[in-house]
């Protein structure tokens, strides 16, 4: 055999069959493990935003349902939006609640220096179920999740009012 023809052939031809199988082994076991990571990866994130959604959507339907049966009791009312989000201490989050003219009624502490009014999408109907949130980044840098929606007081003399909810998902982000 001349020198010529060894050169043309590939290299892994002279490789012996337990190399060949081994490289072929190891080839797709790194293809497995980059797609099964690559698939966990993606589901995690898909699965935080849902998480993140449906926590703000849970906020929405706890408040409607507190203005519907208790618009009188403001004093939990004040305790709901003011203290309660404020003194949470793995989740960050912020509720105001503004008239039918958008005057603010109630609000976090701290949650106009955060997050204006405008930067809120508008408010969906009072019938419906808010299911996907809005991103939204501030002027710090800082990812929030935002989520509108009319809430119906029940009294006749009062007009359905504006929720206003954001979640902080900057931690969330950061993990991407």
């Amino acid at each position: 055999m001349s020198s010529k023809n060894a050169l043309n052939r590939p290299l892994f031809r002279n490789w012996s069959i337990a190399r060949r199988l081994t490289l072929l082994y190891a080839g797709s076991s790194f293809l497995m493990l980059v797609l099964a990571t690559t698939y966990l990866y993606w589901s995690l994130v898909d699965n935080l935003k849902w998480e993140d959604s449906a926590f703000l959507s849970d906020e929405i339907q706890e408040f409607r349902r507190f203005l519907n049966k208790r618009p009188i009791d403001k004093d939990l009312l004040a305790y709901e939006i003011q203290i309660e989000p404020a003194a949470s201490k793995f989740i960050k989050y912020y509720v105001r609640l503004l008239d039918n003219q958008g005057r603010v009624l109630l609000e976090t502490p701290r949650m106009a220096d955060v997050l204006p009014v405008a930067s809120f999408p508008a408010a969906i109907a009072t019938t419906e179920i808010p299911t996907r949130g809005t991103a939204w980044k501030s002027g710090a840098g800082e990812s929030y999740l935002l989520m509108s929606a009319l809430a119906q007081v029940n009294m006749k003399e009062i007009a359905p009012q504006i929720l206003q909810v954001a979640l902080d998902v900057s931690m969330d982000e950061a993990a991407r």
